[in-house]
């Protein structure tokens, strides 16, 4: 299983890895900070969470890659059976949501997913229960056909949405940067496993 190594301890998501190596590889650890462990392997050096470093990590049940929706708000969290959750307490992967599980730990999935094309890059798990089959029709996110949002009845260009409403036959839907407009329901087109745009850096 590919891990992300991220140049600090303090900074979860939204920065690209230094490096990727894979899980189970042997590291030397250079120092502890909290629930994160500074390793190295070769030349290369950067931070993963601690959980990595232990038994239960050799546990983790690589799978090919699916995507799935979540069914039910989610917290999410750095390792299975973190204490606490990523962020907030109000912060939920909405039902609906588009994710890529690449892993199973017992009741754990890892999962990729992005923010309009922007990948988070730490490693993250949701409980299994938040987790169902993968339909086009329940996804809140995906592509407009032709980019053409409508904006105060202006036409603007917006590739990657996430539906907020439906309507008789619209959506409205929102954007990077917080832009938010119309788009007819034909014109929106959800992500599949070849258009999860996962691998995409954050500009």
């Amino acid at each position: 299983m590919e891990l992300n190594v991220g140049e600090r301890s303090d900074i979860i998501g939204a920065e690209p890895p230094v490096f990727t190596t894979e899980l189970k590889i042997e590291y030397e650890v250079n120092k502890i900070d909290g629930d994160f462990a500074q390793i190295r392997y070769g030349s290369q050096i950067g931070w993963i969470p601690l959980w990595y470093l232990t038994e239960e990590a050799g546990e983790v049940r690589r799978i090919e890659p699916i995507l799935m929706n979540i069914s039910n708000p989610a917290k999410i969290y750095l390792y299975p059976n973190a204490q606490t959750p990523l962020y907030s307490d109000d912060h939920f992967l909405r039902q609906g949501k588009v994710v890529k599980v690449k892993a199973e730990y017992n009741n754990w999935c890892l999962i990729d997913f992005i923010t309009y094309d922007c990948p988070y890059f730490d490693p993250t798990w949701v409980k299994k229960e938040h987790l169902t089959d993968y339909l086009p029709e329940s996804s809140i996110e995906g592509y407009v056909k032709g980019g053409t949002v409508f904006i105060n009845k202006e036409e603007e260009v917006l590739k990657y949405v996430i539906i907020e409403e439906e309507m008789d036959d619209s959506y409205l839907v929102y954007g990077a940067g917080g832009q938010y407009g119309y788009i007819r329901q034909s014109d929106f087109i959800p992500y599949d496993i070849t258009s999860f745009p996962g691998s995409s850096s954050c500009n």
